[in-house]
């Protein structure tokens, strides 16, 4: 028995802020009336949940990192955008306004499901497997496709764990990645502790939800010697960090392992810790204080430590192959915001999944390749800390890597070019080392001095891009023959 198929113009895989805004786009662009052979000009596949972040789920008031203008939150019938950091809810309600508006302007069709296969029979014919809860697999086919992957899987701490006899589990869940806890799962109860592993902006939110429940957060950097040097993206989170400094709730350190306690007199009650957290090396940020082991009881865990590289294994190996970055051209010079085929008609773009702008990546899909688009706002990355995420997945499975070789990916990928605002230490070092020729210590120690630099252009909410890159290379001495 055949599967079902439907066919569409232009195909939308997502749920997040990215997809809802490329379907607006694409509404307004695609022809009302249905072309021959075609079913729907426009449709959107995507299924609730699925996203690391809910965004239907937010503690009440909590404010995003950019402003309402900068992020074009439109429909959201709330007045002329004030500047400020934008609330949650203004998303939220921009996000249903955009979908509700494209679906109806484009005559398109929402599908809720999950695409497990992306397969291409020639150029704008594009098959796309989608399987949903009780139905058999419904085949799309389509002439366009857009995926915006948003962030990948999240990453938890990975060390040893003793856990309960005989397997107990406490009602409610003691391990939560950093999205679940700012907007599924973090309810507590006041007076519980709660252990926050991270030192960026995922971590500084759930640490202000944990505090507006009077809950007690504990919030462990990196023993790094760079941590919560971007926790505090222009300025949202100052208050946060001044509260947890004041009150001696802000550490570096390593963390040996979790040890699940047995005996609880209430397994229900969260203020009762019931996980046994082991350090090493930790230090307290608000007074120096060093210790070279710890022990802290808390009742959960909550890891806000990234994602991992958004999944590609639903494209055929062939689609990969053909896929190359797509660059913008802007005023301060190249970036990649996507990856997309030969003919265009796969586009891959990927947005952190709650902070950072869109709009000018969407820009470069609905532009010709090589148009000079104006930058964006400052403070606003515009997908590339995601989609360098997705290119690297990308280059890994056109080389046939395995993910264990991410480090190696990331040296080979660089192919002579670097995007400062988003380049990890390890690409710093090593485009240092092959473009310069400098030793690979002093490499590695000048990288640091970059990251350190572009974290005070990050606390001032500035972007710290190739130029500023350069001039600072300029006062270390370093001659590059290009930077990219």
């Amino acid at each position: 028995m055949k599967n079902p198929v439907l066919s569409v113009g232009r195909l939308l895989i997502g749920r997040g802020p990215t997809a809802i805004e490329a379907l607006s786009r694409w509404a307004q662009r695609t022809p009302h009336a249905k072309a021959d052979g075609v079913d729907l000009p426009l449709a959107i596949v995507g299924r609730p949940g699925a996203q690391p972040f809910d965004w239907q789920h937010v503690l009440a008031g909590l404010r995003l990192g950019q402003s309402s203008a900068a992020l074009n939150l439109v429909g959201t019938q709330s007045g002329p955008p004030s500047g400020g950091f934008a609330k949650v809810e203004e998303l939220q309600k921009s996000m249903r306004w955009q979908k509700q508006t494209a679906l109806e302007l484009g005559k398109g069709l929402e599908i809720n499901g999950t695409v497990t296969k992306i397969e291409k029979y020639d150029h704008h014919e594009i098959v796309a497997t989608v399987s949903s809860p009780g139905c058999p697999p419904l085949e799309i086919i389509a002439s366009e496709v857009i995926a915006a992957l948003g962030a990948g899987p999240e990453r938890s701490v990975n060390v040893p764990t003793q856990k309960r006899h005989l397997g107990i589990e406490r009602p409610f869940g003691e391990y939560l990645t950093g999205s679940q806890g700012v907007s599924t799962g973090l309810v507590v109860k006041s007076g519980s502790i709660v252990l926050i592993v991270g030192d960026g902006p995922t971590a500084m939110w759930n640490a202000e939800v944990c505090t507006a429940y009077g809950a007690i957060p504990y919030v462990v950097g990196p023993n790094n010697g760079r941590a919560f040097l971007s926790a505090n993206p222009g300025g949202r989170n100052s208050q946060t960090l001044r509260f947890l400094r004041e009150h001696g709730l802000l550490f570096t350190g390593d963390i040996a392992g979790f040890e699940e306690r047995n005996q609880l007199n209430d397994f229900g009650d969260m203020r009762e810790p019931g996980i046994l957290v082991y350090f090493k090396n930790l230090t307290n940020l608000s007074n120096g204080s060093f210790k070279s082991s710890s022990v802290l009881p808390v009742s959960r865990v909550v890891s806000a430590i990234g994602s991992s590289a958004p999944a590609m294994s639903y494209f055929a190996p062939y689609i990969v192959s053909d896929m190359a970055p797509l660059v913008v051209h802007g005023q301060e010079g190249r970036a990649a915001v996507g990856i997309a085929t030969t003919h265009r008609d796969i586009v891959v773009v990927g947005a952190q999944s709650h902070s950072l702008g869109v709009s000018q990546g969407l820009d470069a899909l609905f532009n010709a390749p090589g148009t000079q688009i104006s930058q964006p706002p400052p403070g606003i990355l515009a997908n590339r800390a995601n989609i360098r995420s997705v290119m690297r997945e990308y280059a890994r499975i056109k080389l046939g890597a395995r993910v264990e070789e991410m480090p190696l990916i990331r040296a080979l990928f660089m192919d002579g070019e670097l995007d400062a605002m988003t380049s990890s230490h390890v690409e710093l070092s090593q485009y240092l080392q092959n473009r310069a020729g400098v030793p690979r210590l002093a490499a590695a120690e000048m990288a640091v001095k970059i990251l350190e630099k572009r974290g005070d252009y990050h606390k001032k909410n500035r972007d710290f891009t190739n130029r500023e890159l350069a001039a600072l290379l300029k006062e270390m001495n370093v001659k590059v023959g290009v930077v990219a």
